[in-house]
This record gives C-alpha cells, structure tokens and sequence, in this order.
C-alpha cells in the first residue's frame, strides 16, 4: 500500500523517507533485502536477460551485491554506473566483484570502463522513493535520468523497500519512470511508465 502523505517538494519528500527508513530495524531491512532478491530474480530469469545495468547497494538502499554476484556467475554481461566528468555516468562492464573500487560520491564502481555498454536488457534503478505510476525519485543529481533519457532501449525495475512507495511525488520535465517497482510485497507494473 502507498502511503498517502502531503508532499510539495522533492527534499520533503527525500526527508520523509530517510526517517522512515530510520525507524526500520537491521533485521527487517536484511529480510525485506532477502525477499526482493528473490523476486527481482525471479523477474530477470523469467525475462531471459544476457545484459544487466544495476547500481551498485550502499546503506539503505535495497542490496543489489547478491544480483551482481549470481549474474557475474551466471555470465549475464553486468554493466554498473561509473561517473565520469562533472555530469556523466557512464554503464561501465564489471567483470568481477573484486574489480570495485571507491569512486566519486563514495560510490563503488569499476577502476576503468573501457567497455561501456552499447544496448542492454535491463536496467535496475536505484530511488529513494516511487509511485505506483513509476514516478522515481533519485538523489537530485539527474545522473540516472539523463542515463535513461539517453538509453531508452532498455527494461527499467526500480527496487525499494515498501516505505519508500508513496501516493504522489513532485517531478519535473527531466525526471524518467521506471516500468516496474519491486518491493519486498509485491511486484508493481507501472500505470503510467514513460520508457
């Protein structure tokens, strides 16, 4: 269920779920991980990928380290973000988890990206808070909305946790949806998905 809370603004809406994410225990966010690891699972084998674009998880963010390493194992080309410049984030193919190392924003990437992504299957974005209608709210750097803007071949699936789907959020012009939402109840098919 969304929850149906007065926003006017992106940083109430981004306050609003670090709080909430604030009061959920460890023990809740590693079962809700375990639950959504299963099902984006389940999702990305029912559709037959050989590509992937994931974000690599840091705190508080729904944990994609398990994804990586299986599709690593399973000889999916995985591609994560790299940022490059003051305003690019290139899809950057990791080859082993071992290759990742700290980079701008703290953010683990790979160390280089000669081999950068040309078409891929899928794209697993990171949010701080959804809609139903596939509305995504990011950090505020436009990083993965200029990406997707740019890339519009690719599936888009949005994992978060179920606090962080909200009735209504803010957008703009430049702000892409996500076709699909994840969470650790249910898996949503985005009403109004613009890619």
């Amino acid at each position: 269920m969304s929850r149906n809370i007065e926003i006017s603004t992106k940083q109430q809406a981004r306050e609003y779920v670090r709080r909430a994410s604030l009061k959920t225990t460890p023990e809740r966010f590693a079962a809700a991980n375990r639950q959504i690891y299963t099902s984006c699972y389940s999702v990305l084998r029912q559709k037959n990928i050989n590509s992937l674009f994931i974000y690599v998880s840091r705190e508080n963010e729904v944990d994609t380290h398990m994804l990586i390493k299986y599709f690593l194992k399973d000889k999916i080309k995985v591609y994560v973000p790299k940022v490059i410049g003051d305003n690019e984030m290139v899809a950057a193919r990791l080859t082993t988890w071992d290759s990742l190392i700290t980079g701008r924003y703290g953010l683990r990437e790979p160390k280089s990206f000669e081999d950068v992504a040309v078409e891929i299957d899928m794209v697993i974005a990171p949010g701080l808070a959804f809609t139903i209608e596939g509305v995504r709210l990011g950090q505020g750097l436009g990083y993965y909305d200029r990406w997707l803007t740019e890339h519009s071949y690719a599936d888009t699936i949005g994992l978060a946790y179920e606090h962080q789907i909200l009735s209504a959020l803010p957008t703009s012009r430049y702000d892409v949806n996500v076709a699909e939402i994840i969470t650790e109840k249910r898996r949503i098919v985005c009403t109004s998905a613009n890619l």
